[in-house]
């Protein structure tokens, strides 16, 4: 005995109707008597009456019953595998302990260390506004810090706290990178870029030279710093309008004082060419090779850059 669907059309509409179906033989011939018919299809689903005839049918066989979609529910998932990684780097360089000690005289209410170790992971695997983030931590397995309460308001507390240790923080992880990879200091590459706000912006937003395209839009500039094998010294946030040329004497002063570099190549393109610029390379001791125009000759004088390298460009 089986079941079969038998379709019987009236019109433009088929109908579908469930049979018990057997099959014997006569004359030498296989046949099919209808034992009985449950009626339509789609009513017997309508009505429930197929599952429970299912049902009875695994009951009567000794099988375990399916669930119906009806009993199906989801589980909370948690990610695991990219956040592990991102606290495996984040235990190497030892932030923990780095950014208790910067902040212990501080007071807070929160967990500062677990909020910047947050937004850190963040940027690292989904970036998301500070408004965001807070829904995206509770969807990781990350034992050390996401059961620690997060309000939106407190990312923007230890913010305001990192930019307090700015200074500090990247002179400490700049020796823990030395360290770490047995780095020596040959070159520095410096740049410029830009980053646009919607809105009114942060006090130092202003107009300028958009490299987003985007002069209609206030701004600050971004001046980073980084070695040979793109590991950041330093950086700045500087006003939105400043030229590139007037960024360079600040960053050479923050490697002499702040990281110790006494014999490096100092690379930049030719936005960041001034004479006294080129001078102050020259009495900190480095070289440089620098994008420059033809009509810039002038500058190559050897009494300016006696030990410099020399790019002409058009």
């Amino acid at each position: 005995m089986y079941f079969r669907i038998a379709r019987r059309k009236q019109g433009a509409v088929t109908y579908q109707y469930l049979q018990l179906v057997e099959s014997y033989r006569e004359e030498s011939k296989n046949r099919q008597r209808v034992l009985y018919s449950f009626g339509n299809l789609e009513k017997l689903r309508e009505d429930g009456q197929l599952g429970r005839l299912i049902e009875s049918l695994e009951r009567a066989t000794g099988r375990q019953p399916q669930p119906g979609l009806e009993a199906l529910r989801t589980e909370r998932v948690l990610e695991y595998g990219a956040v592990r990684v991102a606290q495996a780097l984040w235990e190497q360089f030892d932030l923990t302990a780095l950014l208790q000690g910067l902040l212990e005289s501080r007071r807070f209410q929160f967990d500062p260390v677990a909020a910047i170790a947050t937004m850190v992971f963040n940027r690292l695997l989904a970036p998301k506004s500070e408004l965001a983030i807070s829904q995206w931590r509770d969807r990781l397995w990350w034992p050390q810090f996401a059961s620690e309460p997060l309000q939106v308001q407190h990312l923007y507390r230890a913010l305001d706290a990192l930019l307090e240790i700015k200074e500090p923080l990247e002179e400490q992880l700049f020796a823990r990178v030395q360290h770490l990879f047995n780095l020596k200091v040959d070159v520095v590459f410096y740049d410029l870029t830009t980053s646009y706000f919607e809105g009114e912006g942060p006090p130092l937003a202003s107009y300028g030279y958009s490299r987003d395209k985007r002069p209609d839009r206030q701004q600050v500039l971004l001046a980073l710093a980084c070695e040979q094998h793109g590991f950041p010294i330093a950086h700045e946030v500087l006003a939105g309008n400043r030229a590139d040329v007037s960024t360079v004497q600040g960053m050479i002063a923050a490697l002499q004082s702040r990281f110790q570099l006494r014999r490096v190549i100092f690379v930049a393109d030719r936005g960041m060419v001034s004479e006294a610029n080129l001078q102050a390379l020259t009495e900190a001791g480095y070289q440089y090779l620098v994008g420059m125009r033809r009509n810039w000759k002038r500058l190559c004088s050897a009494a300016i850059m006696p030990l410099s390298l020399i790019h002409i460009s058009e």
